[in-house]
């Protein structure tokens, strides 16, 4: 039998979240994990919700899940949204 993988922590895969917006140059207001949820702030009013291995997130007044893992394609589409969102900030 092989023996399950252990899924990263809410703080591990916030952390990533956090690293790859600055990488897309989003400036993260706050950002804070405990064991099984996080929440970070970003410009434009983004507010990113993550429960283990989802992330979630208001996109036009509807809810957007998104696999944690894919901390690099949250970001980008996070970016997109900072983008549209404000462009001055």
């Amino acid at each position: 039998m092989r023996p399950f993988a252990s899924r990263p922590a809410v703080p591990e895969l916030l952390g990533r979240l956090v690293a790859e917006l600055h990488r897309h140059g989003v400036r993260v207001l706050d950002a804070r994990a405990f064991p099984t949820v996080g929440v970070l702030r970003a410009p434009a009013g983004l507010t990113v919700w993550c429960y283990g291995h989802l992330l979630r997130w208001q996109q036009g007044g509807r809810e957007v899940t998104w696999p944690a893992a894919d901390s690099f394609g949250a970001a980008r589409r996070l970016a997109e949204l900072a983008g549209q969102a404000a462009p001055d900030e």
